[in-house]
Formats: C-alpha cells, structure tokens, sequence
C-alpha cells in the first residue's frame, strides 16, 4: 500500500469525510458483509451501494472513529469503532483491499481476530502482544527492586559513619534508577528488553552483600 493512498484514507477517517471515502473507492467496489449461517450474505456491488448502507448509518444516528489497526501489502484492517454499534455487530472490522490507488474491495468481519487472520496477521498480533507482555513484567521488576533499594535500610540512632554509608549506597541507587529512566527513549521493544537486562545485571550487584559484610 502507497503512503499516499493510506495517508488519504487516514485523512478522510479524521475528517469524517465520507465523500473523500467514498472518492478513495474503485467505481465497481465490492462491499462483503460478515457471513452468518443460514442467512444470506450482504453484499454492495458499487460505489453508490455502498453510499447508500453508509447514509442510512448516518441517518439513523450513527458515527464511527475509523482507525487502522494493521496493514500489510495493499489491504488495511480497520476498526470503525461505531457509535453506537450496530446489536450484534458489535465487534465489527472491516478489510480494505487496494488496487491501482482505488479500494477494490471491502469485507466485513466480527471481531480484529477475524480479520487479522484472513491477511495472515494473527500471529504476529500475537508475537507482539507476548512481547508486550514481557516487557511490562521487566519493568514491574524493576520498579520492585527500585523500591526496595530505596529503602531506608539503617536503625534510628546509627552512627555517622553508617548514615555516611546509607547516603554513599543512595546514591550508587539513583544512578542505576536514572539509567532506568533513560530506557524509557529506547528506539524499539527489543532494545528497552536487552538495556533492561543489562540494569537488572547492574541491580543485582548492588543487592549483593560486598566482601566481609554480612
């Protein structure tokens, strides 16, 4: 898919421009609805059909925030996100597939799984929602041991030099919690993933007892 072609669709979902969508669209486009049993499936055959399903919409009161959720060669999965959703339809996605700069064709799907799967997309939707779980964990961690290294770690009345100390260790702990911070400009996932590492390596020195402390 051009970037021309998304950044139009993108600019007539902002817009709420229906008749820019509508102009994105090939004159003969074919507009699939979501297949249930024992029902026949609806289907629009051209660009005036489908103005015609989308005024009706808006007619009845109707509005949507369309978003691009995936996208791979020249189709699109988009999320209109409806308001109100149509009962039943509540998960609705559509597909967009392009060709020569028009949309060719539209089909309908229940729910973003759906969707991404008939371009292939699911499993990568998977691998990255794994990823982002991983990475939540990681920083839950090491918020965990941030605070426990924060800690006040000394009985009321010590002495200067074990307040002297506590400060010293302090401050070995800010530095490793500032490096904490500047992950968060991380150009991608996989590199926060391997800094954090290397912090949660450096943390772990700092929890260690040094020689002849017990």
């Amino acid at each position: 898919m051009k970037t021309a072609e998304r950044q139009a669709l993108v600019d007539a979902f902002e817009r709420r421009d229906l008749e820019a969508l509508l102009g994105l669209m090939d004159t003969n486009v074919v507009w699939r609805g979501v297949e249930t049993p024992d029902q026949p499936t609806p289907i629009c055959h051209n660009r005036a059909e489908v103005r015609a399903v989308f005024e009706s919409h808006l007619a009845a009161g109707r509005s949507g925030s369309p978003e691009i959720v995936a996208e791979t060669g020249d189709s699109v999965v988009i999320d209109p996100h409806a308001e109100p959703p149509v009962e039943g339809m509540e998960g609705l996605h559509h597909v967009y597939t392009f060709r020569q700069g028009r949309i060719v064709t539209m089909q309908d799907y229940l729910g973003r799984d759906g969707s991404l799967d008939s371009l292939g997309l699911a499993h990568r939707e998977a691998e990255r929602e794994t990823r982002r779980d991983e990475a939540d964990a990681r920083f839950k961690a090491v918020n965990e041991r941030l605070d426990r290294l924060f800690a006040f770690q000394i009985p009321i009345g010590a002495s200067l030099e074990e307040r002297v100390r506590e400060l010293e260790r302090q401050v070995v702990t800010l530095r490793r919690f500032l490096l904490l911070v500047s992950l968060q400009a991380s150009t991608s996932r996989k590199q926060a993933l391997e800094q954090l590492d290397r912090a949660l390596d450096q943390i772990d020195q700092i929890e260690k007892p040094g020689p002849g402390v017990t």
